[in-house]
């Protein structure tokens, strides 16, 4: 009878690095998030934001801003729409019972 070969299981050290990373992110608000992904795209950091001229600064915010508007309202008529879609489809159940 052949024997069963061991499951493969990730490195201990990958897996707490996974489950940190989870952890951090969940732990974020949306706004936290967002701001984080404005900042990764153009390569600069919140030190780098913070050491410059106040009306750069005022101008880097105003589009981190935006950013955030941005993203809330496209994740909230994604929300809504499954909502919305989700309430048509029960009124359907409701009328053919």
């Amino acid at each position: 009878m052949p024997r069963k070969p061991k499951p493969i299981s990730p490195p201990k050290k990958h897996h707490a690095e996974l489950v940190d990373g989870l952890h951090d992110y969940a732990s974020k608000t949306p706004d936290a998030i967002i701001r984080k992904r404005v900042f990764k795209e153009p390569g600069i950091r919140e030190d780098d934001l913070a050491a410059t001229q106040p009306e750069e600064r005022d101008a880097s915010e105003k589009q981190i801003a935006e950013a955030i508007k941005r993203a809330s309202r496209h994740h909230r008529d994604d929300t809504e729409g499954t909502a919305s879609g989700s309430q048509a489809a029960d009124t359907q159940g409701e009328q053919t019972a």
